[in-house]
């Protein structure tokens, strides 16, 4: 580092380090502290001579009127890359007087910070639910919670049942090749689409079968309230439940659908079985294949699952879909508050 930092130089606070491959213009703001070198042309390194304030420069580079430029400098070569010579021409607009390029970068900063604690709030309630679960859902190899709520301490050991003893119904999902897929329709629900804590997956690539496609291959319907169990890795038995939502929907084979009984299971316990290490070694355990494993339905229907009686069942659920209803509305104030940095920025900065 001393060899290469004398002959070349290397960042130091208030310049810029910013991608030229891979996801271009993502840009860092070298810190007091920092003492590093980095690699070749993958990194542009921009050093501050005092003509433009840091921090201003900083929001001003993830501003759209630059990130445009980036992608379209970058769009003319086959590589994709911003290179130094893309950077030399890169137009940077900014105030004359350096008291508004410190002001903008003072509001920007300000709401950052926000926004920092809000997502360090938003990632403790998170932590906090995977620390109550591990206390709520027997540990593997045992049938006992660490932690139960007062009325169930002296109820004994979870009882221990196979998946298909506590189903109404358990079935594979649809045969649906790439040509019997179109851009509307009804909804086709895939492996990809489930996402960790149990919820369906926003995706603006979502793809759709025809009323026709679904008539002639006979296909079964998904309706909220059903579960969905991927039959395939990353990991294999994760699950969620379809929700409340008006639009038509089946799934794919690498799911399986199931309908529990509901005199015996509430399904949001499943959804939060699927998600403990105990659950998903025994799922992994019964899954097969050289090249990529997959669980088929005979064998999901013979996972044994603890479960505890009805009532404890309905205590733990309310307990943290209650806390998920929290996590929920602090991420949707997150989510509100980096909205309105997008917004402050593109009035902040000329397009």
């Amino acid at each position: 580092f001393s060899e290469i930092a004398k002959k070349y130089g290397f960042p130091s606070e208030g310049d810029f380090l910013v991608s030229g491959v891979g996801t271009l213009g993502i840009c860092y703001q070298v810190k007091a502290k920092d003492k590093f070198y980095f690699k070749d042309g993958n990194v542009l390194w921009y050093k501050q001579n005092g003509g433009i304030v840091s921090s201003f420069f900083y929001y001003c580079f993830h501003s759209d009127q630059i990130q445009n430029q980036i992608l379209g400098q970058a769009s003319i070569s086959t590589v994709g890359t911003y290179t130094i010579q893309n950077a030399k021409v890169t137009k940077f607009l900014c105030p004359t007087v350096e008291k508004e390029q410190q002001k903008i970068a003072h509001c920007l900063s300000s709401l950052d910070e926000v926004i920092g604690l809000q997502a360090k709030k938003v990632q403790a309630l998170k932590q906090h639910k995977k620390g109550l679960m591990q206390q709520l859902f027997p540990a593997e190899g045992e049938t006992t919670p660490r932690l139960r709520f007062p009325e169930f301490r002296e109820a004994g050991a979870w009882e221990v049942k196979r998946l298909g003893e506590i189903v109404e119904e358990l079935q594979d999902g649809n045969w649906i090749e790439s040509k019997d897929q179109s851009s509307v329709g009804i909804r086709l629900i895939q492996t990809g689409n489930i996402g960790v804590g149990g919820f369906i997956q926003k995706n603006n690539n979502a793809r759709y079968i025809s009323e026709e496609t679904f008539k002639r291959l006979n296909c079964t319907e998904i309706f909220p309230g059903d579960c969905l169990v991927s039959r395939l890795p990353n990991p294999v038995g994760r699950a969620c439940i379809i929700p409340a939502i008006k639009e038509r929907m089946i799934t794919a084979v690498d799911c399986a659908i199931v309908r529990f009984d509901k005199n015996i299971v509430v399904p949001y316990i499943f959804i939060l079985l699927s998600q403990t290490p105990a659950y998903l070694s025994v799922a992994e355990s019964h899954a097969f294949g050289s090249t990529r494993k997959r669980i088929s339905r005979g064998n999901l229907s013979k996972l044994k699952i603890s479960i505890p009686s009805l009532p404890e069942q309905q205590k733990i659920a309310h307990c943290l879909s209650s806390l998920d209803e929290v996590i929920g509305l602090e991420s949707h104030k997150l989510d509100a508050l980096k909205n309105l940095k997008k917004g402050l920025m593109q009035q902040l900065f000329p397009q």
